[in-house]
């Protein structure tokens, strides 16, 4: 397995690879994991891509604007929620 993230030309870029047993992206049920991965990706300005086969392990990457993020919290109980936004460097 491989994990990578790196960040330039103000994106954040991410790679995860394994030589698992793979899937059919093309035949996959709509599942929460890879649906919501691409959801949060996408409303964050970004871009998902999923490359798998059978017997042939998965790529996952994808690219992020570079962002400040900030965790919000409205209750005690609830989980946290990500807010993002740009700013030009060198400004508060």
């Amino acid at each position: 397995m491989y994990v990578g993230l790196s960040a330039w030309d103000k994106k954040v870029r991410g790679l995860i690879t394994d030589d698992g047993q793979g899937f059919d992206p093309a035949h996959t049920p709509t599942s929460v994991g890879l649906v919501g991965m691409r959801e949060r990706v996408e409303l964050l300005g970004g871009s998902l891509s999923v490359e798998s086969s059978p017997g042939q392990g998965t790529r996952i990457s994808f690219v992020l604007p570079l962002c400040r993020l900030f965790w919000l919290k409205t209750t005690p109980s609830s989980a946290p929620a990500c807010a993002c936004y740009w700013s030009p460097p060198n400004t508060p």
